[in-house]
């Protein structure tokens, strides 16, 4: 196992010990202080456990070599897996969410207003710190599960303190005459945390479908690819390129289409001086990526050049 796996096989499983006792917390609050809100707080951790097991199996499958089953390796799995993780999160926001109107409709929801916010304090803190933790796990490994998991405890360390600050107003108004108001708190504050991090299970639905569909990358990552293939083919004459990528994960796949000229003149027409070149960049784009799969075409045809071809008998 390299440094970078055993960092990343680290930070799951803090990941992991951390989500057990956040849930663990945050459902006995829940159960004592009968706060939804509360009970939102540990669900969230809880898909973090259950993707976190997942994450250790996947961690180590992406880091396989193709074979005969899979011929251009296992990388499709770590966005399989983050796409699942961000249904699952969504799930939960959308059933609290519904339920949280329900509650509003009904009365709202009597709690303990006191001992949610001491849940809240405790739990944020713990949080962001787990956060800052898996966060450099992260930065060291370049692993998107890490990363992933680094912004979801952020999010779970400020909708805790969040779920604090609701519930001082809470404790507030329970000494006012409008302590009547009081239930209606835990279904605002559960609406709230659904309204405030809805848009982030969208986002990792979004960017993981877009990588197993090999939907084209972002403007900027496909110039940063080009400067860099210009920088490895600017000594040998700089002949004219196209450049195709799409990620999966932490893998760049990516198809150069070198164009030479038909009449053979060009220092790139030698065989031996191909392949130094595609072992040029191969080494240069890991300056992108952790992880490179990349095939390099030499063609003086310029339709070739101009992407894969396809053919059909229809």
């Amino acid at each position: 196992m390299t440094d970078a796996a055993r960092l990343e096989d680290r930070g799951i499983k803090l990941n992991i010990y951390g989500a057990v006792f956040f849930v663990a917390l945050a459902f006995g609050f829940a159960f004592i202080t009968h706060s939804y809100g509360v009970w939102l707080d540990g669900a969230y951790s809880a898909v973090d456990i259950l993707i976190s097991f997942l994450s250790l199996f996947v961690a180590r499958l992406v880091m396989r070599p193709g074979d005969e089953t899979y011929p251009f390796g296992y990388a499709m799995f770590e966005p399989l897996l983050v796409l699942f993780k961000g249904l699952l999160i969504l799930a939960v926001l959308v059933w609290s969410g519904v339920t949280a109107v329900q509650q509003l409709a009904s009365g709202g929801n009597p709690t303990a207003a006191a001992l949610v916010v001491v849940y809240g304090l405790v739990a944020s803190v713990g949080c962001f710190a787990v956060a800052f933790r898996i966060k450099r796990y992260a930065d060291l490994t370049e692993s998107d599960i890490l990363s992933v998991d680094a912004k979801d405890w952020m999010i779970d360390g400020y909708l805790s303190l969040g779920i604090a600050a609701a519930f001082v107003i809470a404790v507030a108004v329970e000494q006012t005459d409008y302590a009547a108001f009081s239930p209606y708190v835990d279904p605002l504050v559960v609406l709230a945390m659904v309204l405030g991090t809805l848009i982030i299970p969208i986002q990792i639905i979004r960017q993981s479908w877009f990588e197993l569909t090999q939907r084209s990358i972002d403007q900027e990552d496909r110039d940063d690819q080009h400067a860099l293939a210009q920088e490895v083919l600017e000594p040998y004459g700089a002949p004219e390129f196209r450049l195709r990528s799409v990620w999966q994960g932490r893998e760049l796949y990516i198809h150069i289409y070198v164009l030479l000229p038909a009449s053979g003149r060009h220092p790139l027409a030698d065989l031996t001086a191909q392949d130094k070149v595609r072992r040029e960049l191969a080494q240069k784009f890991l300056e992108l990526a952790p992880a490179v799969s990349m095939d390099v075409v030499f063609t003086a045809d310029r339709d070739l050049a101009d992407g894969p071809q396809r053919v059909a008998r229809y």
